[in-house]
């Protein structure tokens, strides 16, 4: 319980945002499915079901590459969210252009086209300890920034 503890610690900061949220559940994902019980296995199940009904795929898969435009390319595959295509994003953030500007053919390119304290009530701080670590792992790898690169086409 005490992962679940920590995620809903962690969702609840007060400088949680879609990109820490996903760090936060993929972490609680992790520990409930390296627990391999029948419980972790049917919460995990339903926990996925019903973030199925809410998560905005496109929103999320957006930010993500805002954050780090090299995160649609990478081989490593998420196994618990699904990130949109290139395409979908494309469409996504032209409606976003067209309704807050009026029109996306003067902004989008065409080239497109391709602080939180827990209080420990645990006799094992070590495994506690290792949790929030794990925790501020999978949260902070959600919120890399990495070197700005520059692509010149002719």
């Amino acid at each position: 319980m005490e992962p679940i503890r920590l995620t809903v610690e962690a969702l609840s900061r007060r400088d949680s945002n879609l990109l820490s949220s996903e760090g936060a559940l993929k972490f609680l994902f992790k520990k409930l499915h390296s627990v391999n019980t029948t419980l972790a296995i049917e919460m995990l199940q339903e926990i996925k079901k019903q973030l199925g009904k809410r998560r905005q795929k496109t929103l999320v898969s957006l930010l993500k590459f805002l954050q780090n435009p090299t995160s649609l390319y990478s081989t490593v595959t998420d196994t618990f969210f699904e990130i949109s295509t290139k395409s979908e994003l494309i469409k996504y953030a032209r409606n976003i252009m067209v309704t807050f500007s009026g029109s996306a053919g003067e902004i989008v390119d065409d080239t497109l086209k391709e602080d939180f304290t827990l209080t420990n009530n645990n006799d094992e701080p070590d495994a506690l300890t290792t949790l929030k670590e794990d925790l501020e792992n999978e949260i902070s790898s959600c919120l890399i920034h990495p070197e700005p690169v520059f692509v010149y086409n002719k």
